[in-house]
């Protein structure tokens, strides 16, 4: 191993702090970068963007001859940006957009050009690996398995798509009623049917929702609960993924049923969380853009007098079921490799169809394992 340090240089073309107008593209010049052997990206934004990064086979002093997107990320509001390229054309040119269609922001970018004797890497962990790639031999000391539940994988997030129900009815499982997909972002609205969660309340005051807005990004937003009052949270979006409480008064639980639906509508749910759950467990999820969601297995346990659980992707207004099972009265306990993957914008959830009346007794827990990953890069 060479113990030499890299030389790293400032990139003053591909560097800059500028203000970027709602919805704006900003392009850097395109520079020569043959001279290094890889270079370095980091950039931080107000508002959530997308950076692109361009590399170009260019003569000097004429035109491309051929330009290749070699990388493009979404990156969240005021969320620090680092990565390192090999270098695979002499020129290389950054893009920069503003994915917020409302606010303006301060984007501030650094390149850098960095020379590291014997440096070699022909691609990214998450690109597709030729069979002709040069490779080395390693042993591994630690479990990635392990690693993805302590969330110290970069881009790599465990999900378990949990859904409990007691009820003998058509619905989402866990949200005691239907789902309900809008096919774009809507204003985001909570109640409680409790007047003890809220501010000053013995149930809940507070609760975390990640939802999905308008670009398919995923966000976490805290709600400071106001009761049976129904609260207009002044956002968008077009799925909740999960809702927590975050602090709590005497009774240290959520006393009333919380929901989350959209346009004032509550027929419109989107995400609930059921009295004294603390944590959501309604079996649905929706992958965030750029993401995939990569499904091991479901885990069901419990008893109904007749009823009938489908796995269900939602893609582009359609459903589509991977898996359909029975459950009966004997008190059964299952698991069943699903070995799938939704894609970004997609929807995993769980619909229960009774096959005998409603109203009967049932107690039916699922589990869907699954890691949330970025989308297999086309570079």
């Amino acid at each position: 191993m060479s113990t030499s340090s890299p030389i790293t240089q400032v990139i003053p073309s591909l560097t800059f702090k500028n203000n970027i107008e709602k919805s704006a593209v900003i392009y850097t010049a395109s520079v020569q970068v043959a001279e290094f052997s890889l270079f370095s990206v980091a950039a931080q934004a107000k508002t959530n963007i997308t950076i692109s990064v361009f590399q170009q086979h260019k003569r000097a002093g004429g035109s491309p001859t051929s330009t290749d997107l070699v990388y493009e990320q979404v990156v969240s509001a005021n969320t620090p940006f680092y990565k390192r390229f090999t270098i695979k054309g002499n020129f290389a040119q950054i893009q920069i957009t503003n994915n917020d269609a409302v606010n303006d922001g301060r984007v501030v970018l650094t390149t850098c050009g960095l020379s590291i004797p014997n440096f070699e890497a022909q691609t990214f962990l998450n690109s597709t690996i030729d069979i002709n790639a040069n490779c080395a031999l390693s042993r591994n000391a630690n479990d990635f398995n392990l690693d993805l539940v302590r969330g110290i994988h970069q881009d790599f997030k465990k999900i378990n798509i949990l859904g409990i129900t007691d009820k003998h009815q058509a619905e989402t499982v866990g949200l005691d009623a239907m789902s309900y997909f809008p096919a774009a972002a809507e204003t985001l609205y909570v109640v409680s049917t409790s007047t003890d969660d809220g501010i000053g309340g013995v149930g809940a005051r507070d609760v975390i929702m990640e939802y999905v807005d308008g670009n398919g990004v995923e966000q976490t937003y805290t709600i400071i609960l106001q009761g049976t009052i129904a609260l207009d949270l002044g956002i968008t979006g077009v799925a909740v993924n999960s809702i927590k409480v975050s602090n709590a008064g005497g009774q240290a639980a959520n006393q009333g049923t919380i929901s989350i639906y959209t346009n004032n509508v509550a027929s419109q749910l989107l995400g609930r969380l059921l009295p004294s759950q603390n944590v959501s467990r309604f079996a649905r999820y929706r992958v965030p853009t750029l993401k995939h969601l990569v499904v091991n297995d479901i885990n069901i346990s419990g008893f109904s007098v007749g009823t009938n659980l489908e796995v269900i992707e939602r893609a582009a207004g359609i459903d589509y079921i991977i898996g359909t099972f029975q459950i009966n009265t004997a008190n059964q306990q299952l698991t069943y490799r699903l070995d799938t993957k939704v894609n970004g914008g997609s929807t995993l959830y769980v619909r229960q169809n009774p096959i005998t009346s409603s109203g009967a007794t049932s107690l039916i827990n699922i589990n869907i394992n699954g890691m949330l990953c970025p989308a297999v890069n086309n570079f």
